[in-house]
Formats: C-alpha cells, structure tokens, sequence
C-alpha cells in the first residue's frame, strides 16, 4: 500500500507541475516565472545540494530519480567541461503530450 501511495504522489506532483506550466503559458508569464525560478535556485542550490549530500551532477540525476521517480536519467562526461544528462521515459514529458504542452520542458523543483 505504501508503495502504491508513494507512486501517486509523484503521479500527482508530475500533473501539478504540468497543470502549473499549462496556467503559466496561458497566461502569457511563464518566461518570467521560469527565469524568477531560476535566479531562486542558483541562490538556493548549494544549501539544497549540502541538504541532500550531492557532491556530482551525476548524483544531482540519480538523487533527483530516486525522489521524483518521473525520469529515468543516463548520465555521462564529454570532457571534463561538459556532460550529458538523457533519458528515455519522463512522467513530465507524457502528462504535457496528453496536457497541451507538446514542445515544453521545465524542470522545476
């Protein structure tokens, strides 16, 4: 039961964030809320990141899977200036195909 529960809550977060991105660009300022968000989270991030003992972007993916449970992320080094995050399945991504949001992916967390 438990196990149940935690997948709809993470069924629900996901179709709050879609329903939450739709509003936004209905109404013409989800350019600006996402911006705003941003400049919150790149203040934020480094308490956030010692909060959940994530020291690698590889561990920011795995972490944020583990949490969410709405993507399942590879990640891998180019270089050592660059990496790459994919995944194949996104809960996100599905719920905005059947939502109106085709060409939209935002992150937020």
């Amino acid at each position: 039961m438990e196990k149940e529960n935690e997948r709809l809550l993470k069924l629900f977060y996901a179709g709050a964030l879609v329903d939450a991105v739709l509003n936004y660009e209905r109404h013409g300022i989800l350019e600006e809320v996402t911006e705003e968000k941003k400049l919150r989270q790149e203040k934020s991030a480094e308490i956030q990141l010692k909060q959940l003992s994530i020291k690698s972007l590889p561990q920011l993916y795995e972490k944020f899977s583990q949490i969410f449970g709405c993507a399942n992320w590879s990640f891998k080094d180019e270089d050592e200036n660059t990496s790459e995050a994919t995944t194949t399945t996104c809960l996100l991504c599905a719920l905005a195909k059947n939502k109106e949001l085709k060409n939209h992916v935002i992150f937020f967390v």
